[in-house]
């Protein structure tokens, strides 16, 4: 019932955010042939349950050590958040998911929804967050003489987008093995909700000497009209991480202003 779990898949990759839907326990004393044996016959088969059980309250509990923050995203019209392929009428989709919602028990998907993931608003704020911690901690292009002067204070190696967002780490010369992993400390959730009406836009680049259409430059995109609504992102930050510099939590937070101010 904790926001921060996650079902997942190796150390860092997984299926991501559950909803408890209904909570039942049962208790079995195994000093007790029957409910000895009503135990060892169990299978592994989720539906399968035994007599007994008693219903709990399923509610989604704060987690202690964490910051919540929302972001609420208003699209000024069109938006994108490109699927990567293209169907019959454009070159490039939005894309959508469905979602599981539950009527007396049972999980039904429904239609596409509008999807904006996780990764591609954490991508954006890890990138704005360097900058930020750059800019606060007073380090400067102009100041930095060498190509690994500059690596040091950008992506993975940034000191707080490695406190917040981790690291997979960089192959040891000698070993050859992977070190300095860092497990981040940032949650997000898909935001996957409403049906929206999509839109095609054409997009041309004119050659200037011929007057036609560059080669290759031709192209339309389906995108998605949200005007006038909202999205709400929830993104959890364990405490731990703004331990680890002074000034990573305003990085933060600065960077999130930006999506607010329309900035990112």
């Amino acid at each position: 019932q904790s926001q921060t779990f996650r079902i997942g898949s190796g150390s860092r990759s997984g299926f991501g955010k559950i909803k408890v839907v209904d909570l039942q326990t049962r208790r079995l004393d195994l000093e007790n042939d029957k409910d000895l044996q009503s135990y060892l016959e169990k299978s592994s088969n989720l539906a399968e349950i035994w007599d007994g059980w008693e219903k709990q309250i399923a509610e989604e509990k704060p987690s202690n050590g964490w910051i919540t923050y929302e972001l609420h995203l208003q699209p000024e019209d069109f938006f994108l958040f490109g699927s990567g392929f293209g169907d019959d009428e454009v070159d490039m989709t939005p894309v959508k998911e469905k979602k599981v919602v539950w009527k007396d028990g049972k999980g039904e998907l429904t239609e596409e929804l509008v999807l904006i993931p996780a990764t591609s608003v954490k991508g954006a704020l890890a990138h704005r967050v360097a900058y930020h911690y750059n800019k606060l901690t007073g380090v400067y292009a102009d100041n930095l003489e060498t190509e690994d002067e500059r690596k040091n204070v950008v992506g993975k190696n940034n000191k707080a987008v490695k406190a917040l967002f981790g690291s997979e780490g960089e192959i040891d010369k000698v070993t050859k093995k992977m070190v300095n992993q860092a497990r981040g400390n940032v949650f997000f959730s898909d935001v996957i909700e409403n049906t929206l009406e999509d839109k095609i836009l054409n997009h041309v680049a004119i050659d200037r000497f011929t007057g036609g259409a560059i080669d290759g430059a031709l192209f339309s995109e389906k995108t998605t009209y949200g005007k006038g609504q909202t999205f709400e992102m929830t993104i959890l930050v364990n405490e731990d991480a703004f331990s680890k510099g002074e000034k990573i939590q305003a990085s933060l937070e600065a960077a999130m202003i930006d999506i607010c101010k329309g900035l990112l």
